[in-house]
């Protein structure tokens, strides 16, 4: 006998189990690999940045980008945030040596970072993407550590940081 439902009978679907809410990201390892849906596994290193506390949450916050029902899955979109925090954390070690975690960078420090991109040559499409990288990983972190960014970094309503 075929499992087909009858005329007349009701269709009986399994429950929706509704995920577990996200946990903080507990893991503070800076050499990972990550194996994206598309493109296979991504060595992620970023054991030579510093400073270590604000290395380790970007290094988590491209973790959770790359996760099932993340916002990247491809290696290629990950590989790409990659390149961007390695420009970043280069900049940052030689023009702001005073940043030593979250709470001591601030959007000046982000539109310095845009200016010193411009002044490499960045063309103003590879400027806005590079920036909004580093944007959305600051949201990612924000959204996982509530209260971590610095006060100056507030939600706008349309969803960008700005200063306060």
């Amino acid at each position: 006998m075929n499992e087909r439902p009858r005329r007349g009978r009701p269709i009986a679907f399994a429950p929706v189990t509704m995920p577990a809410p996200a946990q903080p990201d507990p893991v503070a390892g800076l050499r990972f690999t990550i194996d994206a849906l598309y493109g296979g596994t991504v060595l992620i290193d970023m054991t030579g940045h510093n400073p270590r506390p604000l290395a380790i949450a970007f290094a988590g916050a491209l973790r959770r980008f790359a996760a099932l029902g993340g916002s990247i899955g491809a290696a290629d979109g990950i590989r790409d945030y990659l390149v961007v925090y390695h420009h970043f954390f280069a900049w940052l070690a030689d023009e702001v040596p005073g940043v030593t975690g979250l709470n001591d960078l601030r959007m000046i420090h982000i539109d310095d970072f845009a200016s010193y991109l411009e002044q490499r040559g960045k063309s103003e499409g590879r400027r806005y993407v590079m920036v909004s990288k580093l944007i959305n990983t600051l949201r990612e972190i924000e959204a996982d550590r509530p209260d971590s960014i610095a006060p100056d970094h507030q939600a706008h309503p349309t969803g960008a940081l700005h200063p306060a």
